[in-house]
Order: C-alpha cells, then sequence, then structure tokens
C-alpha cells in the first residue's frame, strides 16, 4: 500500500464517501474514476496495476476497434481494475447515432476493485477471478473483442495458467495468450517497449524486435499492431504513478497456435485423467 500525500488521502476520502451511496449518478461516477487512487489500499508495485487515466480511456475507446453486428457486440475486459475502460467503451455506445449496443464482462482479481467496479460501471458483468484461470476463462464463452490494460511487467498474481504456448512470466504477454482463447481479436494499452513499436510521442513511426517480445511471437504467433492512435505521450502526466510510454496495440488472433495447444493440453487430460 503506497503511503498517500495529504491531498490524495482527503481526496480519496471524498471517493469512499461517494462510494457508500447506493447509486452514483454520471458525474460522481467520472469523478471516481479521475480520483480514486488504485494505491490506497493495495501494492501496486507488486500487482503492476496502475489505472488509465479516464481521458485516455476515452481515447482508447475511440480508438479500439469494433465489429458492426445485428446483436449486442460481447466485450471482454481483463484485468478490469475499476472498469475505466470499460466505462469509456459503455459511454461510446450511449452515444452511437447507429443504435449499436454491447455486453461487457469485467474480470478483475482484486476485492477491492471489484467492489468500485461494481457502483462505477453497473452495466456490466463483474467477476471476482485470477485472469490466468484458463478453465474459468473459457467457461465464460466466446466474445467478439477483448480490452485491457494488463499489469505492467512481471507479477505474481498469475497463479493458475496451465502450461500454453508461452514460457515466459511477462503478465501482458501472458494476458494477450490467454485472450486468443475467448477471441479472435483485442486491443491493449502496453509499454511501448512491450509493444514492438514506438509511435506515441515520436516524430515517425518505427517498429523494433527485443529477445522477449521475438520469442513471446515464435512461441504464441501473436503479434501486436498499432492502432492509428499516436497521442498517448500527451497524458503522461495524468497517470497517479510513474509508468512508462505506452501505445494502443491490436491483436489478430486467427494465426496464432494458443488454441491448438489448449485442444492439445485438454486432450492428454482426458486421456491420462
Amino acid at each position: 500500500m503506497a503511503r498517500l500525500t495529504k491531498a490524495q488521502s482527503a481526496t480519496q476520502k471524498k471517493v469512499e464517501q461517494l462510494l457508500a451511496q447506493d447509486i452514483l449518478s454520471l458525474s460522481e461516477r467520472e469523478y471516481v474514476f479521475q480520483a480514486y487512487h488504485e494505491a490506497a489500499k493495495n501494492n501496486t508495485t507488486v500487482s503492476g496495476a496502475f489505472f488509465t487515466p479516464l481521458a485516455l480511456a476515452e481515447q482508447f475507446a475511440e480508438h479500439c476497434s469494433m465489429p458492426n453486428l445485428s446483436r449486442p457486440v460481447r466485450i471482454l475486459d481483463m484485468c478490469a481494475g475499476i472498469g475505466m475502460l470499460s466505462f469509456a467503451v459503455q459511454q461510446l455506445f450511449n452515444r452511437s447515432h447507429f443504435g449499436e449496443t454491447c455486453e461487457i464482462t469485467c474480470i478483475e482479481i482484486n476485492s477491492d476493485y471489484v467492489e468500485v467496479g461494481q457502483k462505477v460501471v453497473p452495466e456490466a458483468t463483474w467477476i471476482q477471478m485470477d485472469v490466468s484461470d484458463v478453465d474459468q476463462l473459457l467457461a465464460l464463452g466466446e466474445f467478439d473483442v477483448v480490452i485491457g490494460n494488463p499489469p505492467f511487467g512481471n507479477v505474481a498474481t498469475f497463479k493458475n495458467k496451465k502450461s500454453l504456448c508461452y514460457t515466459g512470466s511477462n503478465a501482458i504477454f501472458t494476458v494477450a495468450e490467454l485472450a486468443a482463447l475467448v477471441s479472435n481479436c483485442a486491443t491493449f494499452i502496453m509499454p511501448q517497449q512491450e509493444a514492438g513499436f514506438k509511435y506515441s510521442g515520436e516524430i515517425k513511426f518505427t517498429d523494433f524486435q527485443n529477445d522477449k517480445l521475438t520469442s513471446f511471437t515464435e512461441q504464441t504467433g501473436i503479434q501486436f499492431i498499432p492502432t492509428n492512435f499516436s497521442g498517448t505521450d500527451l497524458y503522461e502526466t495524468q497517470w497517479k504513478a510513474k509508468v512508462p510510454r505506452v501505445e494502443f496495440a491490436e491483436c489478430d488472433f486467427t494465426g496464432e497456435r494458443v488454441s491448438d495447444a489448449h485442444k492439445n493440453l485438454t486432450s492428454q487430460a482426458d486421456l491420462f485423467g
């Protein structure tokens, strides 16, 4: 748990007073998103949980590819925190002039965050679970889109992941592999050095590789593709903690090898179980 400044503590107290209400207005929900400090009750250094600034989440919603369907779009928010991305996406759908609707499921391991999320994104279905629990994840069914701002770096919160393709411990790579089990596409917020390209804050787009990213792609077949938004650097001062520069990255899972690996794993379990 972080030591908050006097100003942050006073703001957090006001947030908790609002959260004591049964129902929050839209403006009150926005205030909670802007003011709630993710480290007030939790050690974010261990969990790697850094909440997206609301304004950046709104940009994310605008630049996140969504299918045009005749039914509600099924969206899964992995490692949802208190639902910042889901809130922004839900509000975008609410403003739609074409009648599109969505059904959002938020999964989050932290019970404090789930409790807050249920107040500020009541439209979503909230599930407290370890996102790396493959069996529980698959039980949720198929989704049209996965979204997420997964934990940054290597974290110890993923306890139940079965061995699929990825053998490393990077949280974002792990979440991307898991997302491939339940959807054909995803959009993530992730650090530049893990996305494999530099777009935000740069004069020109450049891509690069490092050993960890190369290994992940070779093992899973998954690549991170830039969206058309290159301005994440404009929001760097709005994070409540110092974080690396981030990018919006899309994944097309149609060429991945993760689902086949899981099918083989399941078949072996059936055979020898």
